[in-house]
């Protein structure tokens, strides 16, 4: 929408006239209006005489006394009289039909208003004197004097409008002055019929409130018309606020504004509890908001449903913590910090939040957003300064000189500062951490490291970090480490060292522990150290009574791994266009098909060895959640599921359909199915043959060599972040991350890994559980990284080495079963049952996380699960 021609309908959304709260204003007592004497004996005499005058008498005397006033009431009267106009008056007065008490309490009153001023008002047919009364009092200065010019205005007000609305009057006086503002009162007159006239005096103004601001009109009228002002009006305030309000930004907000029709009923209390500061601020939210909308996808926990109110709650709900977010870490690396899924973003932001009064340390501001930093903005200011005053300078080159000097300073800044947003995320989560949790000497110390600008100096960052982990993570050790401690939980070398400064409650208790029990054997290895535990030693009989190999499941070999190629691109595009493909066959559109017209496609697929069958799938709800089975139709050929090479074969057979079959070129009369028939062509003529094609025609590929393997769980600062490697809820600064140590700890529980090259892209926890009275191996839930999930290569080099394993243990045969939940690969061809078993071993006391039902669980004999199991073998 162009701000030059925004269409100002204001009777098509009328709104409610807002009524005028007189709170602030002060009410003076009534006081008899104090005349100087002498004008006051003359205006005394001259109304005794005029009571005396026959003319008089019929007209003003007489007539009081007609009406029920008696003489004392009348001498009183004529004492209050300060005009010349007296009898005039109380013949309008009679005639309008003023009532004795009117006339007797208001004429005149002892605010200053003349007998011309009611007199006017009678003349106008307005007989509330009461409403003038309490206005002209309110009116009233420290000095208890008023600019006649306000009755003035509510004379012209009441002329057009008929009402007598003190609001629009007292618009027209300064809260603070109490001076009349003259052009605020020609903008009322001159839009007395504006349905929203009472908005533009609210948030149009100028800040000295003197001026009405066309560019606020313009505004105030854009937000009017497209009916969204109760959406936004808590941020208006912004508005209101500013002097200047230039046209790019008045069309900017506009078209922020116009996207809020798009999700206004998708959200519930809009625009509630505003805290942007400014139009600044107010542009840069709502376009975050916008982002976020279209990064719903990015945003998303795995399978999780995400909702245009869930994107609202994260950036709107509390604009005071995005608005912290973003100005410590800049616009570009928030948003980049989506990638990290909704509950991560929501957690640092909160973090953020909670951990500083409202203002982020100038030191990491000049090391990850200098362009927010006071030395910047002194900068810039001073550049301004200087620019402005060359034309006049005395000395042009000394100004230039100071004008290159300090631009040289500012792109130093820029310079000299992280550009990496996840390095920028990790560095203010460690530095808010050390502040929160060290003393002042730690912060220091990181200061003088965190701006690291080579590989060396991060290392070395990352080793100052590294020193105050038994601080941050508060264990009982913090004060004095045993150097087998420190050497044994070295993170340094892990790029994972900062997930740790923001790790929960829950974790800092697991994480002291182990290190308790570590202390308590520092004689031992880690294996040895926990192996002693009494959990491990019932863990271990349990393995020898099942003729399992206890220390080849507790160890690591590098003997032990299987590989394979995959060429990544290509792989996942072919995945994705056969499951595209089957998703059109079950859409509603081709249930709308008429069945003879589907039978004649099942034909054409049979003579060419293709069917489509109906078959039992498993179904998963919110969160990846195994939610029971429902009926699917899937393709088959020769009684095995389609591959993507069979792709372009029933892409053929489709669409030699669509040209022969008489049904898919003719028009209907029911339009439904020639909606149905047009849509469901066009997805597999153009959209299902666009990505095959391109999945044939790749040249982005990348082949890479997937290596899989037994995880060392006794290498501490490798396997407490499994799950940071897999990017799953037990990475260490997750909700789950308290059982990372705790996988460590108890020995009944390992880890199959997943490697491209030398990077971990995920792993599968396994441990061994009595099925059908018979020990089978298990896997929880296979968890991979998002450019490698739902690859069947991946998924089939996962269970050759899960079969490789159960040789390694002894037994070859061992049955293989999967859990039921958020699996990364492709399970459609595995059956899936109910299964009643116990996991072999123990954790004693202690509690591990499992997939099967997303909950702690205290391993025993005595523990009975019952879950549904993906049988593999």
């Amino acid at each position: 929408m162009k701000v030059e021609s925004i269409n100002c309908s204001y009777n098509k959304y009328k709104l409610p006239n807002k009524k005028h709260n007189s709170v602030g204003f002060r009410a003076a007592s009534p006081k008899l209006f104090q005349q100087k004497p002498n004008f006051a004996s003359r205006i005394k005499a001259f109304i005794n005489s005029l009571f005396k005058k026959e003319q008089a008498v019929k007209g003003g005397k007489a007539k009081l006394q007609e009406i029920g006033f008696d003489t004392e009431e009348i001498r009183i009267l004529a004492k209050r009289t300060n005009v010349s106009d007296a009898s005039d008056f109380i013949k309008k007065a009679i005639d309008a039909g003023c009532s004795k008490s009117i006339i007797y309490n208001y004429f005149p009153i002892a605010t200053g208003l003349t007998i011309k001023d009611f007199s006017d008002f009678l003349g106008l047919g307005f007989t509330d004197f009461g409403k003038l009364n309490d206005l002209a009092e309110q009116l009233y200065d420290d000095d208890k004097n008023y600019d006649k010019r306000f009755i003035e205005a509510a004379k012209e007000i009441y002329k057009e409008t008929g009402e007598f609305n003190s609001h629009l009057v007292f618009s027209c006086r300064h809260p603070d002055t109490k001076e009349y503002l003259p052009e605020i009162f020609e903008f009322i007159k001159a839009n007395l019929n504006e349905n929203d006239l009472y908005r533009y005096l609210e948030f149009a103004r100028n800040s000295a409130l003197d001026k009405i601001l066309p560019e606020k009109v313009e505004i105030c009228k854009y937000i009017y018309n497209s009916d969204i002002w109760n959406q936004i009006s808590p941020i208006m305030a912004i508005i209101a606020d500013c002097d200047e309000i230039k046209k790019d930004d008045c069309k900017e907000l506009f078209e922020l504004f116009e996207k809020i029709d798009t999700y206004d009923e998708e959200v519930d209390d809009p625009w509630l509890n505003s805290c942007v500061k400014n139009v600044d601020e107010l542009k840069t939210i709502l376009r975050i908001f916008d982002t976020a909308l279209k990064k719903k996808e990015i945003l998303r926990e795995a399978q999780c449903e995400i909702t245009t109110q869930d994107i609202y709650d994260l950036i709107m709900g509390n604009q005071q913590r995005t608005m912290f977010a973003v100005n410590t870490l800049g616009e570009k690396s928030f948003i980049d910090s989506f990638k990290h899924k909704y509950d991560y973003v929501e957690d640092y932001m909160q973090f953020f939040a909670d951990s500083n009064n409202k203002t982020v340390d100038e030191d990491l501001l000049r090391v990850i957003n200098p362009e927010n930093s006071s030395l910047y903005k002194e900068l810039e200011s001073k550049i301004k300064a200087l620019k402005k005053s060359l034309a006049d300078s005395p000395d042009k080159q000394k100004t230039i000189k100071a004008i290159n000097n300090a631009a040289y300073q500012k792109n130093k800044l820029i310079k000299d500062s992280i550009k990496d947003p996840k390095d920028k995320l990790e560095l203010a989560i460690m530095y808010f951490t050390v502040k929160d949790s060290c003393n002042e000497a730690a912060l220091e110390k990181i200061k003088q490291y965190m701006n690291y600008k080579t590989d060396e100096e991060k290392a070395k960052f990352y080793e100052v970090c590294n020193e105050l982990i038994f601080d941050v993570l508060e264990t009982d050790l913090v004060h004095d480490p045993h150097p087998n401690i420190k050497r044994l939980l070295d993170f340094s070398k892990s790029k994972y060292l900062p997930a740790l400064f923001n790790c929960d409650a829950e974790f800092k208790e697991n994480f002291d522990l182990m290190v308790s029990r570590l202390y308590d054997h520092l004689d031992k290895n880690v294996l040895n150290c926990f192996n002693s535990l009494p959990q491990n030693i019932e863990t271990k009989a349990a393995f020898a009574k099942l003729g399992l190999h206890y220390s080849k499941w507790v160890k690591s070999s590098k003997y032990s791994f299987v590989e394979t190629e995959v060429k990544l691109d290509t792989e996942n595009m072919k995945q994705h266009a056969l499951t595209n493909f089957e998703k059109d066959i079950n859409d509603d559109l081709y249930k709308l098909i008429p069945d003879e017209e589907k039978q004649k496609i099942a034909k054409a697929l049979k003579s060419s060895g293709f069917d489509i069958k109906e078959i039992e799938q498993t179904v998963f709800g919110e969160g990846g959640w195994f939610d029971g089975t429902k009926k699917v139709l899937k393709l088959y050929k020769n009684d095995k599921p389609a591959v993507f090479e069979d792709l372009k074969e029933i892409l053929n057979i489709f669409n030699t359909e669509f040209n022969t079959n008489p049904f898919w070129t003719r028009e209907y009369s029911d339009e439904s199915i020639n909606n149905a028939k047009e849509n469901f062509k066009t997805h597999i003529s153009k959209l299902r043959y666009n990505e095959v094609k391109n999945a044939l025609t790749n040249k982005k590929d990348r082949t890479t060599r997937i290596r899989l393997e037994k995880t060392n769980m006794n290498n501490i600062p490798h396997a407490l972040f499994l799950g940071n490697h897999a990017s799953c809820c037990t990475a260490v600064d997750s909700f789950n991350g308290w059982s990372a140590p705790a996988y460590i700890m108890n020995k009944l529980i390992s880890s199959i890994e997943v490697k491209d090259g030398d990077n971990f892209i995920g792993n599968t926890m396994c441990y061994i559980a009595l099925i059908d009275n018979k020990p089978a191996l298990v896997l929880d839930n296979i968890e991979l990284k998002p450019q490698y999930q739902y690859n069947d290569k991946i998924r089939d080099a996962i269970f050759e080495y899960a079969k490789k394993l159960c040789a390694e243990l002894g037994k070859p045969q061992m049955a293989i079963y999967l859990g039921p939940n958020r699996h990364k690969v492709n399970l459609d061809e595995f059956p899936i049952e109910n299964k009643h078993f116990t996991i072999v071993g123990s954790t004693g006391d202690d509690k591990i996380y499992l997939d099967y039902d997303a909950e702690a669980h205290q391993i025993s004999k005595d523990l009975t699960i019952d879950s549904p199991m993906y049988k593999i073998r």
